[in-house]
């Protein structure tokens, strides 16, 4: 048999949603790098998610743990490990990391892009902002960071995502006052420009700050 002559066909069926997003990171002043690291990736299930991860201290220290942190949940994610058991491993690996105290908070968010269902976990992270429906809502769970204690901590909620809705998440550079700024903005964004308005949103908050 020649393989050389036949095709392989993959068919997918198409999802109802598309996910736009748009990220903007900054460096602490007198650091080269950040300590916050955010991937965006949808797995063959059709599931998108979004996660932020934000290092111990700041500068390179911290940018590596959070590194760390989001190619490993990222890979094991993808290799088709629940969102839980995926958190769970990240966390293992950071306490096991020798020789040093290693932790970070974990925000991810994943979208079912056939049915629209929504996960917020959320590991120490700061609050998620949702615009549904015109109406703003605050997804706050305490919780601690990943790498301090050997059974982690993971804060859980759902809900289901419509067409126009809105989700806005931080690292804890943007801090509880400027939460109310974003929810200002939010209310009067008309969901045209998604770069533009995180680029400016994010503007506003150095300002504010």
């Amino acid at each position: 048999i020649n393989y050389e002559d036949f095709v392989t066909l993959v068919f997918k069926e198409k999802a109802d949603f598309n996910v736009t997003s748009a990220a903007v990171q900054f460096t602490k002043q007198g650091e080269k790098y950040s300590g916050d690291t955010y991937s965006t990736f949808t797995d063959d299930n059709g599931i998108f998610y979004c996660v932020i991860c934000d290092g111990m201290g700041t500068g390179t220290k911290a940018a590596i743990g959070s590194n760390l942190a989001v190619s490993l949940l990222e890979k094991l994610i993808k290799a088709g490990f629940g969102v839980t058991s995926a958190i769970n491993t990240v966390n293992t690996s950071l306490i096991s990391k020798s020789g040093d105290e290693c932790s970070v908070t974990l925000d991810l968010v994943a979208i079912d892009l056939f049915t629209g269902h929504i996960e917020f976990y959320k590991c120490g992270a700061q609050d998620t902002v949702v615009r549904k429906n015109k109406r703003i809502h605050f997804i706050n769970s305490p919780s601690l960071p990943l790498g301090i204690i050997k059974d982690s901590e993971i804060a859980n909620g759902n809900g289901t995502v419509s067409s126009g809705d809105v989700i806005i998440m931080a690292s804890d550079g943007v801090n509880n006052e400027d939460l109310i700024l974003i929810e200002n903005e939010l209310r009067y964004f008309n969901n045209e420009n998604v770069r533009a308005f995180t680029e400016n949103l994010s503007e506003k908050i150095r300002e504010y700050q």
